[in-house]
């Protein structure tokens, strides 16, 4: 279950969960979103976004591979990617966002939270670093003549975030939300 409050002067985000699992945590990305894409936000608002980061290895081919077949790719890029962190990025253009979201102890894991950081989301670093785990992964395949594409995600330690870590990182920015 989750409950957003929404004021005048700020937002405040409560969550009240239990055993929450990845489908209400993207469910309640979609309602965050939902409320920033149709209110208008005061100047000094402060938003927090819960959900996942992944990073995002993509390659483009002229054709998707049939079962069992190797095909060749014309060019390869990685993003930093997940339905919550884009969400975060495209919030941080309009006030102050914090996301809670839980990465590996990996070179990905790293390259997540420095591209939030850089682009204006701020994260708890510590908080959010699971050891001994691996990053979400997004292995993405695109078709670059129909825009068509396949896409396996790995969660990674997107399934370490839990009811009692959002309340421990919504403890640690209350003073802003």
């Amino acid at each position: 279950e989750a409950v957003v409050r929404i004021r005048r002067t700020e937002f405040e985000v409560l969550i009240a969960m239990h055993r929450l699992d990845s489908v209400r945590i993207f469910g309640f990305l979609l309602v965050l979103s939902s409320i920033l894409a149709f209110s208008s936000m005061p100047e000094k608002s402060t938003v927090a976004v819960v959900g996942s980061a992944n990073q995002d290895l993509v390659s483009y081919t002229s054709t998707l591979p049939a079962l069992g077949e190797t095909v060749m790719g014309e060019q390869f890029v990685t993003l930093c990617g997940g339905k919550g962190a884009n969400q975060a990025r495209a919030a941080a253009s309009m006030g102050n966002v914090n996301m809670i979201c839980r990465v590996g102890d990996d070179v990905f894991g790293k390259a997540l939270l420095e591209d939030l950081e850089k682009s204006g989301v701020h994260v708890n670093g510590p908080l959010s670093t699971v050891s001994n785990t691996s990053s979400g992964v997004a292995s993405i395949v695109v078709d670059t003549k129909s825009g068509d594409n396949q896409i396996i995600v790995t969660p990674g330690a997107n399934h370490a975030l839990t009811a009692s870590h959002v309340s421990e990182q919504l403890k640690e920015i209350q003073p802003s939300i």
